[in-house]
């Protein structure tokens, strides 16, 4: 019976050779012809190898191997080796992406060889740096063809060699296998493979999932002329236009069936949710942009630009590996990229339309775990600041001083983001906002005040929203400023040898992870917490929400979030002042009834059916009047204060959610007086947070005890 070769996906076949007597009478033609049918397996495996390296840095990793020790081949020509009449026999496997020689099977064991051929693999696999997918595609392909290769030279070897090695009994070809090895060579292939292991550990750091689905994003409808309508818009100047029966008539003939928002919804369904290890998460922006015209944020040069309509090929895929990829909604389209990248969490992505620089992704809902887990950590990392945050400013108070320009830029430059909560900034091209942040003010941005430490600070931030703020800083810094402007047109960098890059770089050596956005979340946080515990003094639930709202309004105008008035305020405000003014009126009519009340003439009022009416007294109305009349004039007070401040920006990306959540528990104010249900769903990982939780307090690690009494201690200070 033929025993088969060994075929193992993991581990290179070890195939052993026996001379026998009967090899001596087989022709020499057959073996030149069998070994120069292997010189050209080796010929073609390193062609596809040099092939494969060109994208994937692989033939660095080759050159540092000798080809005449990988192969064994000699000194000597490979084709003269091979036909020698030497007792040796050379056999070249390729499965696995490696090779391995074996030689004199007699003297050296099977062990040692495949001790050898792993050694090789490690030595190349360290040496190769992670491919990326189209390089992984090649290279699958690649060893798909040697594998064909492989069978074919199989086939054509069975008849040579199958009869010579059946005459190997199985009991003695196990035995061989198992012979003595090289202690040294096996100690050495271990600490190689450990090392290995070790290393693809490492390339883990930064991993968000290990398995993620979706169905990609869904498409816009495709455009469709409106015929009719164009029909009924030539006719709206005429008198036409004005008759009901004309207008009834058109509508009618121009219906068309609509889907129904179940039907909607049910077709969508399958867009909304991604699997991510197993977890079913919710999808944020699922719909690709539709075409449109370009209106932009603010001052936007490029406003009224045409969006063009966005097609598979212009998407980037992501998805795990062995998902299903996401079929191409439109036929005969195909997406422009799939990748497997699990440091990210997107599902896809494409080139803004209008900004090239700029990428658009779909993401996952903000409610799903890996948004809060990112959401966590930004805060973390925001409180840890408290713990540095005193060297820093000794750090940057230094520097004011500093000989070196660029370390006094810097100096100045973390003061202001520190004291002012200020944007980092980034250059801007031509087609760009012209917009400026902390390292791109201009010298006109900046005026000093004379003979005083002020500074008045005018630009256009984030948005096109205009920042105008005059400030006391220290002199020290008010000196730094004035050399920075001293000769400079106005329209020049204050901060010339200054930019982003140099300032983060900087306030990393400071905090691991510290950037401007870190310290403006830091300011946010903390002036929320600090105003909370001094200004909660008791009260009524509308006093406590009062109190709350006005922090937000400080840390808002902190961070600079305005918005536009809106419309509809000076309407609202009418509205309110009329129903004040009834309201006075009301209160007035009840003023008289208590006069005449006191005067033993009560006003019996009837109802429909004549019977006196049970009223209530003119004491106890009047009392629920004016309390209503107060409530309208807050609201009129709240809404006249907060027309140009946007309170949600804070509240949604800057301020620590605990803080809330902490404060409402102590003061028992009910959570949705201050969340709406979307921030409560994103910030559900804050809600069983410690009522005692302050954002500056801190922290005692997993010593129970002692945070239990720093805040009992806490709890009897604010109760004094």
């Amino acid at each position: 019976m033929v025993a088969a070769k060994p075929k193992c996906p993991d581990e290179p076949r070890v195939c052993k050779t026996k001379k026998n007597k009967e090899l001596k009478s087989v022709d020499k033609s057959k073996k030149l012809a069998q070994q120069s049918l292997e010189v050209k397996k080796i010929i073609k495996k390193k062609h596809l190898i040099s092939k494969i390296s060109e994208n994937q840095d692989y033939d660095d990793a080759m050159d540092k191997i000798n080809l005449s020790s990988l192969y064994n081949l000699g000194g000597g020509s490979s084709v003269k080796n091979l036909s020698s009449d030497s007792k040796k026999e050379n056999q070249v496997n390729l499965q696995d992406g490696f090779v391995e020689k074996e030689n004199k099977p007699s003297h050296k064991s099977a062990l040692n060889k495949r001790n050898l051929a792993n050694e090789i693999e490690v030595s190349v696999q360290s040496a190769v740096k992670k491919p990326k997918l189209m390089d992984e595609c090649v290279s699958s392909k690649a060893e798909e063809v040697v594998e064909e290769e492989e069978e074919e030279s199989e086939e054509h070897e069975e008849g040579c060699e199958g009869d010579e090695e059946d005459n190997i009994p199985l009991d003695k070809r196990r035995k061989k296998l198992l012979t003595t090895s090289s202690i040294d060579k096996s100690k050495s292939t271990v600490k190689q493979k450990s090392t290995t292991s070790a290393s693809s550990f490492e390339k883990t750091n930064g991993k968000k999932w290990s398995t993620f689905a979706h169905k990609g994003g869904i498409f816009p409808p495709p455009y469709k002329p409106h015929g009719v309508a164009t029909m009924f818009a030539v006719m709206k100047d005429t008198h036409y236009a004005m008759e009901s029966e004309f207008i009834k008539n058109f509508m009618n003939d121009r219906k068309e069936k609509k889907i129904l928002k179940e039907e909607k919804l049910k077709q969508e369904e399958k867009y909304m949710w991604a699997v991510v290890d197993g977890k079913k998460e919710q999808d944020g922006n699922f719909r690709i942009e539709p075409p449109g015209l370009f209106r932009g944020r603010g001052d936007h040069p490029k406003v009224g630009k045409l969006k063009k309509r966005i097609y598979p090929k212009d998407i980037t895929i992501n998805i795990g590996k062995g998902e299903s990829i996401p079929e191409c909604p439109i036929p005969g389209e195909r997406w422009k990229e799939v990748k497997h990248d699990n440091s990210v969490a997107w599902l896809a992505c494409w080139q803004d339309p209008i900004n090239p620089k700029e990428v658009k992704y779909v993401s996952l809902g903000t409610c799903s775990s890996l948004k809060c887990q990112s959401d966590k950590e930004k805060y973390e990392k925001a409180r840890l600041l408290k713990d540095y945050i005193v060297g820093i400013r000794e750090n940057y108070r230094k520097d004011f001083t500093n000989k070196d320009l660029t370390k006094q830029q810097i100096a100045v430059a973390a003061y202001l983001i520190d004291m002012l909560a200020l944007r980092a900034g980034n250059e801007k091209d031509a087609d760009e906002a012209d917009t400026v942040g902390c390292c791109t003010l201009k010298v006109e941005n900046v005026t000093l005040v004379p003979q005083t430490n002020k500074i008045e600070i005018k630009f256009l931030g984030k948005d096109s929203i205009q920042y105008e703020n005059t400030v006391e800083v220290e002199p020290l810094a008010y000196e730094a400023i004035k050399k920075f402007k001293k000769g400079k047109n106005d329209s020049e960098d204050l901060f010339d040898k200054l930019n982003t890059n140099k300032l983060n770089a900087h306030l990393k050596e400071l905090m691991p992870g510290l950037t401007a956005e870190v310290f403006r979340t830091y300011n946010a946080s903390i002036t929320l917490d600090n105003m909370l515990n001094s200004a909660t003094k008791g009260g009524n639930l509308g006093e406590k929400i009062g109190v709350y709202e006005r922090a937000n309004k400080q840390v808002a105008e902190l961070c600079n979030h305005q918005r536009t008035e809106s419309k509809t305020h000076p309407v609202q405000m009418l509205k309110l002042n009329e129903k004040i003014v009834a309201l006075k009126n009301v209160l007035d009519g009840l003023e008289k009834d208590l006069g005449k009340v006191r005067k033993g003439k009560p006003q019996l009022i009837k109802d429909a059916d004549g019977k006196p009416k049970k009223i209530l007294t003119p004491e106890k109305k009047m009392d629920q009047t004016t309390k209503k009349i107060e409530k309208m004039e807050q609201t009129m007070k709240k809404k006249e204060e907060l027309k140009n401040v946007a309170l949600g920006t804070s509240k949604t990306n800057y301020l620590d959610p605990r803080i809330s959540v902490a404060w409402c528990k102590r003061h028992e104010v009910p959570i949705e007086k201050i969340y709406q249900w979307t921030l409560l769903a994103k910030f559900a990982w804050a809600m069983d947070v410690d009522p005692g939780f302050r954002f500056n307090l801190l922290d005692f690690g997993n010593n129970r005890r002692v945070y239990i009494l720093a805040t009992f201690a806490y709890s009897l200070a604010f109760i004094n």
